[in-house]
């Protein structure tokens, strides 16, 4: 066990090496590349979005993939919470298709430069509707810290973003920027979310408080990063809420078989054995083998 440790550490340090190399010589410039759904593609900041491009994007995180494909059905609306340059946001838009629609909140200036394009050049999609703000408990404004290095792991705070810390020189850029919460903008746009997806880098359990009403009314899946010292409450949060969880990545339930995921799938339990449910379920139980 120690020696595989080991060889992760190394291997873990390698990969940050070249990366932090890599992201030194490469020229400013963005690249299309061929998304993973049919029809798509997706540009990119070659310096900035390494993980996009470095192994393709038809291996860009396979296990969200094929449960997002399992739980999105034509005519959904889907919340992207941490939309980034729009990766998920296009798949969201296609899944759903022209009758559905996709709310997308992304703070950072630079990824909202990459996700309007990529959004705007969405056909046989769902409406995108992109809202310019941070994702919290409360409406308001608060301190973000941006990560210029890699776009990936800007969160609320004004700490060191962990992209910053490995990929550039530490320091953190932060500034303010409005927060908003899913009920307060579902309530706005007379949306009834089905399909939630939180990616925020340890501010996912803020998120959800800001969500209990659309959770409530509308038991929409949510799939969540389980990131920082919240992720034990963000489970927690759900279960209360009637939710039964799923490791994304192994497919397994949570917490009976495994108690500690890095992302979750959560669905409703009045929910658990309809179609969507049971797609998901099925999805998953593929992954788990």
């Amino acid at each position: 066990m120690a020696t595989q440790e080991t060889i992760r550490e190394i291997r873990t340090a390698g990969r940050r090496f070249i990366g932090r190399l890599a992201r030194g010589m490469l020229p400013q410039r963005t690249l299309s590349l061929r998304h993973v759904e049919p029809g798509l593609r997706l540009t990119v900041d070659l310096r900035r979005n390494l993980m996009f491009w470095w192994g393709g994007l038809g291996r860009f995180e396979p296990y969200s993939v094929s449960v997002f494909r399992a739980a999105i059905r034509p005519g959904d609306v889907v919340v992207d919470v941490g939309a980034n340059i729009g990766f998920f946001t296009t798949l969201f838009a296609r899944l759903a298709g022209p009758g559905g629609r996709v709310v997308a909140f992304e703070p950072d200036p630079d990824n909202l430069r990459l996700l309007r394009g990529n959004v705007a050049s969405l056909t046989g999609a769902a409406e995108v509707t992109l809202i310019e703000a941070a994702v919290g408990a409360e409406r308001g404004t608060a301190s973000f810290s941006f990560d210029r290095a890699t776009g990936a792991t800007g969160h609320l705070g004004a700490t060191a973003t962990m992209g910053g810390t490995l990929y550039g020189d530490g320091t953190p850029q932060v500034k303010e920027t409005p927060v908003e919460t899913v009920d307060a903008v579902a309530d706005r746009l007379g949306v009834r979310p089905a399909v939630i997806k939180l990616d925020i880098e340890g501010g996912e359990l803020d998120a959800l408080r800001g969500a209990r009403s659309t959770l409530v009314a509308h038991r929409p899946v949510v799939v969540s990063e389980l990131g920082g010292e919240g992720g034990r409450e963000v489970l927690s949060l759900l279960e209360s809420a009637g939710y039964r969880l799923w490791n994304l990545e192994t497919g397994r339930s949570v917490p009976d078989q495994d108690p500690s995921p890095a992302m979750a799938v959560a669905i409703h339990e009045s929910c658990v054995d309809d179609d969507r449910g049971r797609r998901i379920r099925d999805a998953l139980a593929a992954l788990a083998g």
